[in-house]
């Protein structure tokens, strides 16, 4: 049994940072790297169902990024793995969601930015992780269509609120990386935050951790460079 299991989208990322170009992989990969990271000894599994492409620009001075994305230029339909959380990405991007409903232990799920998510799906959700630029509605009317808890994020803060209770975190502006490449900071978040989910931390614990390390990992990445 794996510890956790990725599902949905991978890319070939063609990134310009600033006139400087690079390729790597993301989505998936960005979740992969980011356990690697923290957790090197965490067992994972890999279940691509489409495989894309993406150009992303950096724009530093404002630590944002824009890009454009083609997600499906290879599909599959993933052999279910057994594992103790199993994270579906990109769910509002997949061409096919039959398989959604036949994930094992703790499933979590996110989206990106494109067409609003089916909320059918989030009956099969116990952590919906969505960015407040990609919110399809207000937090009480997601965590009603929502299974179990929603997670939503900025680069500062979170709230994570199953419809009754509801924690808040903001980082301390000391934690904030000005003129940065925030490429995948949504994508480290939401590792971090299973990772903590997986060490049994309590919500609050998780979304401390989650930012303290998405923070570090974005200083550390912008050090490279």
């Amino acid at each position: 049994m794996h510890d956790i299991t990725l599902y949905g989208h991978m890319t070939v990322d063609r990134i310009f940072d600033g006139f400087e170009e690079k390729q790597t992989l993301g989505a998936m990969a960005n979740m992969w790297r980011t356990f690697k990271h923290i957790a090197p000894d965490l067992d994972i599994g890999m279940c691509p169902t489409s495989i894309g492409e993406a150009i992303v620009y950096i724009d530093r001075d404002s630590s944002t990024r824009y890009s454009n994305f083609v997600p499906d230029i290879k599909t599959n339909t993933p052999i279910i793995q057994q594992s103790k959380i199993s994270h579906a990405m990109y769910i509002n991007k997949l061409l096919d969601v039959s398989w959604l409903k036949d994930l094992t232990g703790v499933i979590s799920a996110d989206v990106c930015a494109g067409p609003r998510v089916d909320c059918s799906l989030l009956q099969h959700i116990d952590y919906f992780f969505i960015a407040d630029e990609d919110a399809y509605a207000d937090l009480k009317t997601m965590c009603k269509d929502t299974k179990g808890y929603v997670i939503l994020h900025t680069n500062k803060s979170s709230v994570v609120s199953d419809g009754r209770y509801e924690t808040n975190y903001k980082i301390d502006d000391s934690m904030f990386v000005p003129k940065s490449n925030v490429l995948g900071a949504g994508d480290m978040f939401a590792s971090s935050f299973l990772y903590g989910l997986h060490l049994g931390l309590q919500i609050e614990e998780i979304q401390e951790y989650a930012h303290d390390t998405t923070s570090k990992l974005i200083r550390t990445e912008n050090e490279k460079i």
